[in-house]
């Protein structure tokens, strides 16, 4: 039950670290100030340029995918707690503990954890977003698409109640960090890159 506890307190710890931050204050920018004051990835590239959003992008990712990958390995037989643990990854993304419970939007975390969960429904939901880029040149559409595409992905290619219901729950999760982006988008104010 400890090792539960520990792993559990891990998995919030590892989705709380602001990589966007981190590397901000490195390079003598306060991203906070930026922007919408974001540490994800979209504000970052609008800081530091598309390398340093791509690199941040890859490491929120990564924490993502960790946290249900180490999830299995140490503990085999307490499957509900991969969705559990990702879900608290999540959060701590959202809301960083070193943040004062800021964060970024948590997708590309949640991008991390359906990669393992459901690598396939994660991949063709990043093809949505991609797609969506490109033709309207705004993140946060793209994002909000491919989240609310996921779980029609999940529901055609597994069936599997358990990772369907946890993807409408992220689903949800990252529309609720993305009202302030909704509300720009529907007046039309939403940031573009050109």
């Amino acid at each position: 039950m400890c090792l539960i506890s520990l792993l559990s307190i891990g998995s919030y710890l590892l989705g709380s670290i602001p990589s966007g931050s981190i590397i901000s204050k490195r390079k003598g920018v306060d991203i906070r100030s930026i922007g919408s004051g974001n540490i994800g990835a979209t504000n970052v590239a609008r800081a530091l340029g598309v390398k340093w959003a791509a690199f941040i992008f890859f490491m929120d990712t990564t924490k993502g995918f960790l946290v249900p990958l180490l999830t299995y390995y140490i503990l085999k037989e307490y499957g509900y707690l991969i969705y559990l643990n990702s879900l608290l990854c999540i959060l701590g993304h959202q809301f960083s503990i070193f943040e004062r419970f800021k964060g970024g939007k948590g997708v590309a975390t949640s991008f991390g954890v359906f990669l393992y969960i459901a690598p396939v429904s994660a991949i063709i939901s990043l093809i949505v977003f991609m797609s969506s880029f490109l033709i309207f040149r705004i993140v946060s559409l793209g994002s909000l698409l491919a989240s609310l595409s996921l779980p029609i992905w999940i529901y055609i290619l597994s069936h599997e109640r358990g990772q369907l219901l946890f993807a409408c729950l992220i689903s949800i999760l990252i529309w609720i960090a993305h009202i302030g982006n909704l509300k720009r988008l529907i007046t039309g104010r939403e940031f573009r890159f050109r």
